[in-house]
């Protein structure tokens, strides 16, 4: 929960999108939750499921809802072939 108010207009992020990875817990939540507190359509990205399901629902209880929030887990990999031409 934000301490202090904001010295930002509440829509000053209207119509912006908004990464945040690591979004589920500690510092990466608490930035998804200011920045969709300004207005910004907010997506969140974390490694573990459960971690991230308990953050979409605590943004949605804050009124950043369904058409402000989203998330996606799983880790990204990266394939490297084996022959090289």
């Amino acid at each position: 929960m934000t301490l202090h108010p904001s010295p930002f207009r509440a829509d000053i992020l209207q119509g912006k999108v908004a990464l945040v990875t690591g979004g589920a817990t500690g510092l990466g939540l608490e930035i998804a939750r200011v920045l969709g507190n300004h207005g910004a359509r907010v997506a969140i990205c974390s490694r573990k499921e459960p971690n991230l399901q308990a953050a979409v629902m605590a943004l949605r209880q804050e009124g950043i809802g369904p058409s402000r929030a989203s998330a996606t887990s799983g880790a990204a990999t990266r394939s490297r072939s084996s022959s090289r031409t």
